[in-house]
């Protein structure tokens, strides 16, 4: 019945489950577009020595498990915070600065940057456009379906994080919705 829903509505602080999942999701949304788009035009539309093999090993980091990579971002969170206690465990910094960026993002945003003709990019370095500005003015407005498609993605995955946030929240403050169902 519904009132059960009633019951675990008034059981746990839910409305701040809620806020934190969507700040936590929303930030790293915002943080993967930005790293991801910087990225992603610096290998897509930049030549510089060693691209190729950089943006390999790059892409190399996608076959590595995030499993893999629990125990060393939490010792480096938690040697953060005995540094500043505000990037330490506990925190918003340690729920989203893991997933600020991501090689399927930059790979993504990547593929759809070179298909940008060069000739509009020559176009704007004639009218006096720098690179920040060729990508803030001509790539990113035309890659918009690919920013949605990975906003979408980023936001879901993150949403839906359940063990990262069962081993850096210990306060009820802090935890997600995810978790908060789980307590």
């Amino acid at each position: 019945t519904l009132e059960n829903f009633a019951r675990a509505w008034a059981a746990a602080p839910f409305p701040r489950y809620f806020v934190n999942s969507l700040f936590v999701a929303g930030l790293v949304t915002l943080g993967d577009l930005t790293t991801g788009s910087l990225a992603a035009f610096a290998f897509g539309r930049m030549r510089f020595p060693g691209r190729d093999a950089l943006f390999t090993l790059y892409l190399a980091s996608l076959m590595i498990p995030h499993q893999m990579t629990i125990i060393p971002s939490f010792l480096l969170l938690r040697n953060l915070s005995d540094i500043d206690p505000a990037l330490g465990l506990d925190t918003y910094f340690a729920l989203a600065a893991p997933f600020m960026a991501s090689a399927f993002g930059v790979f993504m945003l990547r593929q759809s940057f070179m298909r940008i003709p060069n000739e509009l990019e020559d176009a704007a370095t004639l009218d006096g456009c720098g690179r920040l500005g060729f990508l803030t003015r001509v790539v990113l407005p035309l890659a918009q379906p690919s920013l949605a498609a990975l906003a979408l993605f980023a936001f879901q995955g993150n949403w839906n994080s359940y063990l990262w946030p069962l081993i850096v929240t210990n306060s009820d403050e802090m935890r997600t919705v995810q978790i908060g169902l789980r307590y």
